[in-house]
């Protein structure tokens, strides 16, 4: 009979060569672990001093462009309001005056406004006080009026003394009453109406004056002409950055990386952002200022409100003023120097709404208070 073998699983011992193969494999595997440590520590060090550095570099305006993924809903309501145009070029969609051979008469000057060949002109008064042909780029503002610019040598933009009230529907003068001569520095080809000194600022976004002293001119620019995003967040590449990380890997950062914090904040710091563009709009009462959670939020009577129409959110306080004579503001100065401060709220135009308590005064969200 012959001798049957079985295979009992249990491998032939090793020779000394496959050994040593093993204890080398073994040692280079060991000095991996060991030498991947530290080369892991010098690589986070360097990418935390190049992330420290990307922190500590001046953000960046993008676009608002970059924005819309996120913020579909605030784009849209954005869309088609006074600061989406604030500012634009001057085409049938964007012009809201009468261009038909449009006639306007201020003290025997006639002023005539009309197209040709797609593009806008008015025949005025110039710097010079001869009558002559200007041609119209841009159209300022949507309501209640609209004013239109005209470019003049030195990179200038003059915006022209005759504007379209939106509501009448005509043409006015904005100064009436007065007679301004072409010396006048509120004559439309002088200073007061300069567009590059003195509005451009409030009505496009990153705006760059870019005057030079020496020649007295202008190379003025902006990244968007109207009032984008980034005019009131400030410049959003870094929160963009921060935005575009999967979730689970964005740090903790204040304001979500915004040079501009607009949310959540004091009544008195929303009053500092808005308040220098946005000079006492006049409201009428029942007029809708903003909507929240609760619904409609009205104008609770006629008079100038302070912060702008346009509002992303419904708990951000709308502050209401009427005129008020010199005197009185005099007076109130004196009685509050005489820490007679509860005597100012008996003075005409001064009082606190009646359904606003006195520890909410200062407080966001409650809307409709008087200044």
């Amino acid at each position: 009979m012959s001798e049957e073998r079985r295979d009992t699983g249990t491998p032939p011992p090793a020779d000394g060569a496959d050994l040593q193969r093993w204890v080398a494999a073994g040692v280079v595997a060991t000095a991996v672990i060991v030498l991947s440590l530290p080369l892991y520590l010098v690589r986070e060090r360097i990418a935390a001093t190049e992330r420290g550095i990307a922190d500590t570099a001046p953000a960046e305006f993008v676009g608002r462009e970059r924005c819309i993924s996120c913020h579909e809903q605030a784009f849209e309501a954005w869309r088609g309001s006074d600061h989406d145009r604030a500012m634009t070029v001057a085409s049938d969609s964007t012009v809201r005056g009468d261009f038909d051979d449009a006639v306007f008469v201020y003290r025997g000057d006639t002023t005539r406004f009309y197209r040709r060949d797609g593009r806008y002109y008015v025949h005025a008064e110039g710097s010079d006080g001869v009558f002559a042909e200007f041609e119209i780029t841009h159209t300022f503002g949507w309501e209640p009026l609209q004013q239109y610019l005209i470019p003049f040598p030195g990179g200038r933009l003059q915006a022209l003394s005759v504007a379209w009230d939106t509501e009448r529907e005509e043409w006015f003068f904005l100064y009436p009453g007065r007679d301004i001569p072409p010396d006048d520095w509120l004559h439309w080809t002088r200073g007061a109406q300069n567009w590059n000194g003195m509005c451009a600022e409030c009505h496009s976004t990153n705006l760059i004056k870019g005057y030079d002293a020496e020649t007295q001119s202008f190379a003025t620019t902006w990244s968007e002409i109207d009032v984008s995003c980034e005019a009131c967040h400030g410049p959003g590449s870094r929160h963009v950055a921060w935005a575009e990380l999967p979730p689970m890997a964005r740090p903790a950062v204040e304001h979500y990386d915004l040079v501009v914090p607009t949310g959540g904040i004091t009544s008195d710091a929303q009053v500092a952002l808005c308040a220098p563009c946005h000079n006492l709009q006049p409201v009428t009462k029942g007029q809708i200022l903003a909507r929240d959670g609760g619904g409609v939020i009205g104008a609770v009577e006629s008079g100038l409100v302070l912060l702008p129409l346009y509002q992303g959110k419904g708990d951000d306080g709308f502050f209401l003023a009427r005129e008020v004579s010199v005197f009185w503001l005099r007076l109130s100065w004196a009685l509050r120097r005489m820490r007679l401060n509860r005597l100012v709220g008996l003075l005409p135009g001064v009082r606190r709404h009646p359904g606003v308590r006195r520890e909410d005064r200062r407080e966001p969200g409650s809307n409709g208070r008087r200044l």
